[in-house]
């Protein structure tokens, strides 16, 4: 059975003065719901598989941009400001980010640093990049 899409961008209002259950019933949906936690454990496993802190939060805003580009077509990405900037960005992905990055030092993991082939340090290494692409 197909569950139903829900468009999180339909009222965008913080505090519901009206609500008789929950004067921040959209914020506590949106906190409550199953993709928190999703962009929490995926931002984890990103962040043990890329291993660079920089990389990771721009990727973290180029997704949030790409979901804005793209909510027309999928009433999932239509998200209000806060969900995006706030609950997404700056809670969730940070919190994912900040656990896998722990994870890794945890594990005596390696770092890595994700330069283009003109800030290699040497020819071989050059070389050894240009193989790879």
């Amino acid at each position: 059975m197909e569950l139903p899409e829900r468009s999180y961008g339909a009222d965008c209002r913080i505090y519901l003065p009206k609500n008789p259950t929950s004067r921040f019933n959209n914020v506590y949906e949106t906190l409550f719901d199953e993709f928190v936690l999703a962009h929490i454990i995926g931002w984890w496993g990103k962040a043990i598989l890329l291993r660079n802190q920089p990389l990771l939060w721009v990727l973290s805003i180029g997704f949030e941009m790409m979901e804005l580009t793209f909510r027309h077509m999928l009433p999932n990405f239509n998200e209000c400001w806060w969900d995006s900037i706030v609950l997404d960005i700056l809670i969730c992905n940070w919190f994912g980010i900040w656990a896998g990055m722990h994870t890794v030092r945890y594990f005596d993991g390696k770092t890595y640093k994700w330069v283009g082939i003109s800030h290699q340090p040497n020819i071989i290494e050059k070389y050894a990049l240009s193989l790879v692409f």
